[in-house]
Parts: C-alpha cells; sequence; structure tokens
C-alpha cells in the first residue's frame, strides 16, 4: 500500500554509496515512508532516492551528502561532568 495515496506515489528506488553519488535506478526497493540503513562503515556517504507513481512515472533523483560516519569511540571511555 503506498504511503502517499493522495500524490500516487507507490514506490522508491533508493542508493546508499560511499565517496560520491549514484543515481538510483528504477527498480523499487521499498514502498514504506522509512528507511533503516545497514551498518555504515567509517566515512562519507551519499543518499540518493527517487518515487515511482502507479502509472509507472518515475521522479527526478534528490540526493543528500556527504553524511559522515565517524568511527565509534573506545570503550574504555569515560565521560565526566564538572
Amino acid at each position: 500500500m503506498p504511503w502517499d495515496a493522495a500524490s500516487g506515489v507507490c514506490a522508491y528506488s533508493i542508493t546508499l554509496t560511499p565517496g560520491s553519488f549514484q543515481m538510483p535506478d528504477t527498480t523499487p526497493e521499498m514502498t514504506d515512508n522509512w528507511y533503516n540503513t545497514p551498518q555504515l562503515a567509517p566515512g562519507n556517504w551519499y543518499f540518493g532516492i527517487r518515487s515511482v507513481d502507479r502509472s509507472g512515472r518515475w521522479s527526478t533523483p534528490t540526493y543528500v551528502g556527504p553524511i559522515i560516519i565517524t568511527a565509534p569511540g573506545p570503550s574504555d571511555l569515560v565521560v565526566e561532568t564538572p
């Protein structure tokens, strides 16, 4: 079921790539209005998304990035407040 019945959007194609933007293809990967990423390695990541309506028309892609993922801190890190 599309999450946005008023607009006719019924699915999305996404990309999440390290280093640079990549155009989302025309294969729907998701139909929900949320996305959980896999665990990402430290570095710069780029997100692309495009939607398709019930008539099969794809939108222009939209991009966000870089999304900077940092390495976790040391396990023995102690944060003290004054």
